[in-house]
């Protein structure tokens, strides 16, 4: 990876971070919960940021603050900006997966 390009992660939102943000990849799981999020401006490419982490986890999507389930949340798969080896100052560090997206790209 050049220094030009920024290392993405994709977790499910139960294993981030409070104060990670980034963007919704995919919600995955049941039609009507899945349709019912989308109702709630929660989609592919919504940016979030994880208020609190846990059980349950509670999240910033614009204005809106909710209060999530852990299964529910589990269904959530977000993508947020990791510069490995070195978080910023106070932030969590997410292990390296051999998966991690360069650049933006599969």
């Amino acid at each position: 990876m050049n220094s030009d390009e920024e290392a993405y992660l994709e977790l499910a939102l139960t294993e981030c971070h409070s104060g990670e943000e980034g963007e919704i990849t995919a919600i995955t799981g049941d039609s009507s919960m899945a349709r019912r999020l989308r109702e709630l401006g929660l989609e592919a490419g919504a940016w979030i940021r994880v208020a609190q982490e846990g059980s349950p986890v509670i999240i910033h999507a614009g204005e809106t603050r909710l209060c999530l389930r852990s299964d529910l949340a589990a269904s959530i798969r977000m993508r947020i900006g990791a510069m490995f080896p070195f978080a910023a100052p106070g932030m969590p560090q997410h292990p390296l997966p051999s998966d991690a997206v360069s650049g933006g790209t599969a």
